[in-house]
């Protein structure tokens, strides 16, 4: 991968924790995926609500998902 790839793979997956939060802890299920409960873990977790990566953004990480669906 890239240099600069694990610090978004970082950010993303402190987002799922977010939603985790949002499902487990907070058992919010009648707002959006993003909305105010989803704020408010990201603010408990001191994390950006909008963290994204996009796989076609990461060539490597396109080639290596392939091989693997390739090998299971």
């Amino acid at each position: 991968f890239r240099r600069g790839c694990w610090s978004k793979v970082a950010a993303v997956l402190k987002h799922e924790m977010a939603h985790q939060i949002v499902d487990e802890v907070f058992v919010v299920a009648s707002e959006t995926d993003h909305g105010p409960a989803f704020k408010r873990a990201c603010a408990l977790l001191d994390i950006e609500p909008d963290a994204t990566m996009q796989l076609a953004d990461q060539p490597e990480a396109v080639e290596l998902f392939q091989h693997r669906r390739v090998l299971t």
